[in-house]
């Protein structure tokens, strides 16, 4: 799975549009992802406070993982019959972050390659002091 985490946030409170310092993230990936030859499933999560323009944290996330599924498919190539968005609201929030708003309003990507060696996949494309972190899939 690759962790996208950022100092500048990858969505403002609030929005699914993706920032600046995103889409030169996801441009820095999403070729070394589609080189792997499998599929992504992109998980969007929220901050846990009541969105104002979403009817629930459940819209705001899924809309998160659609921008940027449409980011990789529309602007980088990547093939759409390889990809999916799910979102997850804010139920899974980072481990001991729940507080740490900025860091819960995430994507997860999670690469299945060809050969099932998807928690071996993994990206580091460190633009614009983001960060790429690879996590094990539980």
């Amino acid at each position: 799975m690759i962790r996208i985490l950022s100092g500048e946030t990858m969505f403002d409170p609030d929005d699914a549009s993706l920032s600046d310092s995103a889409t030169t993230l996801l441009a820095g990936i999403t070729p070394v992802i589609e080189s792997e030859g499998g599929s992504v499933a992109v998980e969007g999560h929220a901050d846990y406070r009541q969105p104002l323009n979403y009817e629930s944290n459940w819209e705001l996330s899924a809309d998160r993982a659609v921008q940027v599924v449409r980011h990789m498919v529309d602007a980088q190539g990547f093939p759409p019959e390889l990809a999916s968005a799910t979102g997850f609201g804010s139920t899974r929030p980072m481990e001991g972050q729940r507080d740490m708003l900025d860091r819960n309003r995430r994507v997860d990507i999670v690469v299945q390659t060809q050969d099932d060696a998807g928690a071996d996949a993994g990206a580091d494309a460190g633009a614009g002091g983001d960060a790429v972190e690879e996590a094990d899939e539980t």
